[in-house]
């Protein structure tokens, strides 16, 4: 699957690129990162620059014009008193200044035409890069939560949710075997389990906190929610505990007893592993171990 969505990422890493590429025009990957990447002030300096040329071309202009005025006063008014020969070579000159300031104001406005167009891919640059970074934050937001190099993250985010299910079915028996007690995930801890004192008010405490007895009933909880998420996918036919059973005051003793007698009876097998008197007289098939003395046991059914 992982080989799958990298072909999928890198067919989509290529048709982006095409695209890219197409909305460049005449421009290069090279180039563009070139402009990109002279920042704020770098784009400030030209558009001032770009403001200073087209105000020397307004003057020039107004300038330009003002030479026309003068030259059509000029063959409108008397002959001039100058010598033919500086005439001529006056007139030269301002020709020459005129042709300079024409040339000129066609570079002025070749530049504003380039830097117009510039503005513009700068634009649709900038609009598809906030789109691209806003896929890129969903993708940032789920690594945060669920990635890591080891897969460690995710492990523990799908187990916190298996473990969700573990608890919702172990706090099922535990208000049979235990009333008082239900079990809870330790707030910012993803795997800590502590328990939930009803008596006390809804009193977080420690499991390590429990007693012995209780800490067999969280565990025989725990184990009967493990068998019943289990029961989701396999069928679990077997349930076997071993010991835990003389921690138990006898009403406990009973409720554990008949929590599992109504397990059996729902089709299940429970084998029980005790030492506790009395015990034994309340199972049907039992297999004793009877010691014989020298380390030697006989078994008998």
């Amino acid at each position: 699957a992982a080989d799958e969505t990298f072909a999928e990422s890198a067919a989509a890493l290529a048709r982006e690129t095409r695209s890219l590429e197409a909305a460049l025009g005449p421009l290069d990957v090279a180039a563009l990162r070139a402009l990109l990447a002279h920042g704020d002030d770098w784009l400030h300096a030209r558009r001032r620059t770009l403001a200073r040329l087209a105000e020397e071309v307004r003057r020039s202009a107004t300038v330009l014009e003002e030479r026309r005025r003068q030259r059509e006063a000029h063959e409108n008014g008397e002959a001039p008193r100058l010598p033919a020969d500086e005439a001529t070579a006056r007139l030269g000159q301002a020709r020459e200044a005129l042709q300079a300031a024409e040339k000129a104001l066609i570079e002025r406005r070749r530049d504003l035409a380039v830097d117009d167009d510039r503005l513009r891919h700068a634009r649709a640059l900038q609009e598809s890069l906030s789109e691209r970074r806003a896929r890129a934050a969903v993708w940032q937001n789920l690594n945060e939560l669920i990635g890591s190099a080891d897969g460690k993250k995710f492990q523990v985010f799908a187990q916190s949710l298996t473990l969700d299910a573990l608890l919702a079915y172990a706090n099922e028996h535990l208000r049979d075997l235990a009333p008082r007690y239900r079990l809870m995930r330790v707030p910012g801890h993803d795997l800590d389990l502590q328990v939930v004192d009803r008596d006390m008010g809804d009193e977080a405490r420690t499991i390590n906190g429990l007693s012995g007895g209780e800490t067999f009933l969280v565990s025989l909880s725990l184990a009967l929610g493990l068998s019943s998420l289990s029961a989701e996918r396999i069928q679990v036919e077997s349930l076997f505990v071993d010991e835990g059973f003389g921690t138990l005051d006898p009403d406990t003793l009973e409720g554990a007893l008949a929590t599992l007698d109504a397990l059996q009876a729902s089709g299940r097998q429970v084998g029980l592993i005790s030492h506790v008197p009395g015990l034994a007289e309340r199972i049907g098939a039992r297999i004793e171990v009877v010691p014989q003395g020298a380390g030697r046991s006989v078994v008998r059914c």
